[in-house]
């Protein structure tokens, strides 16, 4: 290296002075002020070299400042980036540890290191959120958003904030946000139909349920959603209703049965249109041809009190004659009918339709409750007391329980929806319940 730059400042010494001896004399330069300045060859050559080497030892030395400044910057990144990462490991195992306050600390120093650390944000909104105050996680999860704008979690978690601070506009707008960027996420349009639902616009829920029926999901899954669709359906058919827009109702219970058959909710609804119309006897019809679709006890009670408050009890007499001439050894039927008997004072008759019934295998508490009754009304005193003691026995029951088939819950008023599990048509008689 060091030859190679002899060699070079002799061949360059060399040079000049061979220009020099074939340029022989001075070389005149005008400065300013009329200043002449007559330098000889070999000082303008050597001065000119001389500056040019100046200029590429200042811009070497300018160029080896910079990339010290630069690696000695990555180097502070670096030590900063470690300790971080150190600060929020222990945050994240505080939380892990069920210690939030001292999670919220580390976060805290995260957050003085650097400011802009997401999941630091993150974080800690979560943790302000738990604790209620609402405000704070918003601000926090906001500022999580901001600083990695692709970051979903901090959407739905800011999401969450505003729907329990019941900005709800403000978590449907979040909500969006991350359709805009995820147009196919199963969760946000699960959560803005679950909002719209729960604040009873369930038109609105019903629209975003077939955006969701548009997703490829899993048979079973599917089911299960298209269900939902149905009971949604329905709640808005209710809503009309109970608003007095007879038509759209009517036009909500007609589509759902067009392709629920067994839907026993929309038949009810529909029969209730019906009544509300002055048409109690197309109401009637509806559901005498719904019974013997689905098969529905609830049918039979609402078909039961229409008939009555029609004073047309034969009618409905009838109606129970004949479904019990295709199953006479029906319970359900002959009990009710019996129950009906003894309703309308038809004493003889409720007395041989409800002593017929064979209890060994049933709790039927109501029965021996009835029994009882006839057999005081016939100075029968002796069975009237064995049939209360037997119905003493059983305990006491609810009057009308109607039991959900899909989680069992039991209560004392019909619905369209199980409250506990949210289903739809899953309400119907327990006759084991009732009696």
């Amino acid at each position: 290296m060091i030859i190679r730059a002899i060699v070079l400042l002799i061949t360059f010494a060399a040079f000049i002075v061979w220009v020099d001896y074939l340029n022989p004399g001075d070389v005149s330069i005008n400065l300013p002020g009329n200043v002449l300045f007559e330098p000889s060859k070999m000082a303008l050559m050597l001065g000119s070299a001389i500056f040019g080497a100046l200029v590429v030892l200042i811009g070497t030395y300018i160029k080896a400042t910079g990339e010290f400044f630069k690696k000695w910057k990555v180097s502070r990144d670096r030590q900063r980036d470690s300790r971080v990462q150190v600060l929020y490991s222990k945050g994240l195992n505080a939380l892990l540890s069920r210690r939030a306050d001292l999670a919220a600390k580390y976060f805290d120093n995260v957050l003085a290191l650097k400011p802009d650390h997401a999941d630091a944000l993150l974080r800690l909104g979560s943790i302000r959120h738990k604790e209620g105050d609402y405000l704070e996680a918003i601000r926090f999860h906001s500022l999580a958003q901001k600083a990695d704008e692709g970051n979903i979690e901090a959407l739905f978690a800011l999401a969450l904030d505003y729907e329990d601070a019941r900005r709800t506009e403000d978590a449907l707008r979040t909500l969006e946000d991350i359709l805009e960027k995820d147009e196919g996420n199963l969760r946000a349009l699960t959560r803005i139909r679950d909002i719209h639902q729960s604040g009873g616009s369930f038109e609105k829920a019903e629209e975003t349920q077939e955006r969701i029926l548009k997703l490829t999901l899993p048979p079973k899954e599917r089911e299960a959603e298209h269900g939902r669709l149905v009971g949604l359906r329905y709640e808005t058919g209710r809503i009309l209703l109970e608003g007095g827009n007879l038509e759209k109702a009517k036009r909500a219970f007609k589509n759902i049965l067009k392709t629920e058959k067994d839907f026993v909710p929309a038949y009810l609804g529909l029969g209730e249109v019906y009544i509300e119309e002055n048409r109690s006897s197309e109401a009637a019809s509806l559901w005498e041809e719904a019974y013997r679709t689905t098969g529905s006890v609830t049918l039979l009670h609402r078909l039961e009190d229409l008939y009555l408050k029609l004073g047309t009890p034969p009618k409905i007499i009838n109606f129970y004659k004949s479904a019990l001439a295709k199953n006479p050894k029906d319970v359900s039927l002959n009990f009710f009918l019996g129950k009906l008997y003894y309703r309308l004072e038809m004493i003889d008759d409720a007395f041989n339709t409800l002593s017929a019934i064979d209890s060994s295998t049933r709790r039927l508490v109501d029965l021996h409750k009835l029994l009882g009754n006839l057999y005081l009304r016939r100075g029968s005193y002796q069975p009237a007391a064995a049939e209360f003691k037997k119905a003493l026995a059983y305990g006491d029951k609810p009057v009308v329980p109607y039991r959900c088939n899909n989680c069992d819950h039991f209560s004392t008023e019909w619905s369209g929806r199980c409250p506990r599990c949210g289903k739809w048509n899953t309400y119907s008689i327990d006759l084991d319940k009732y009696c």
